[in-house]
């Protein structure tokens, strides 16, 4: 195991152990290093837009692609949810469907 790998495993042990905020920080320690000099202005939306998609994503995984339960999760409006799924180009393909679609795939 060369030092490098040691090293990665180390910090990676490390960022297991931090709270969800001090993750972030983190992360966006370094983004923001890489972005400030390019795109000096708007970091902020940049930043949420960054991150909602992939929690409005991840809401509707967890729910199977189920709106209403997605937006209670979310605390949002089920009309907020719709307007972010159609900014961000989420579509939702439910298990039934996946697999529907994996059956006639597998079909000769």
């Amino acid at each position: 195991m060369s030092a490098e790998t040691l090293k990665d495993a180390k910090q990676e042990a490390v960022d297991h152990e931090l709270n969800l905020s001090q993750l972030l920080e983190k992360k966006f320690a370094g983004f923001v290093k890489k972005i400030k000099h390019s795109n000096p202005n708007g970091l902020y939306a940049l930043l949420i837009s960054e991150c909602e998609k992939p929690i409005f994503k991840l809401a509707l995984q967890e729910t199977d692609g189920n709106q209403v339960r997605a937006a209670r999760l979310l605390g949002v409006n089920r009309n907020t949810l719709k307007k972010k799924m159609k900014e961000f180009k989420i579509s939702v393909i439910k298990k039934d469907k996946r697999r529907a679609l994996s059956a006639k795939k597998t079909r000769p």
